[in-house]
């Protein structure tokens, strides 16, 4: 499946979710994605994968069954953990 991650600008609005499953139906593949509401189509600020979310809800609402789910990143600690062994 496609995962909507991030081009040079956020990728989750209709419009951008509407152009990748044209691309997707162009190659004969189903027209249906997931959404990272996280990366850079939050501006890697985790407070906003909320807004990202409700964006992708109210297209869902519309009537879109273009979006099958999405990612989020859980926060426990704010910022990069690396790991230590």
């Amino acid at each position: 499946h496609v995962i909507l991650r991030v081009g040079k600008t956020p990728n989750y609005d209709e419009a951008s979710v509407k152009a990748a499953c044209a691309e997707l139906e162009k190659a004969k593949l189903p027209a249906s994605l997931m959404v990272d509401c996280s990366h850079a189509n939050s501006s890697k600020q985790h407070e906003k994968q909320l807004a990202v979310a409700r964006d992708i809800a109210s297209q869902i609402a519309g009537g879109s069954h273009q979006v099958f789910g999405v990612m989020v990143e859980s926060h426990l600690v704010e910022g990069r953990q690396d790991l230590k062994l």
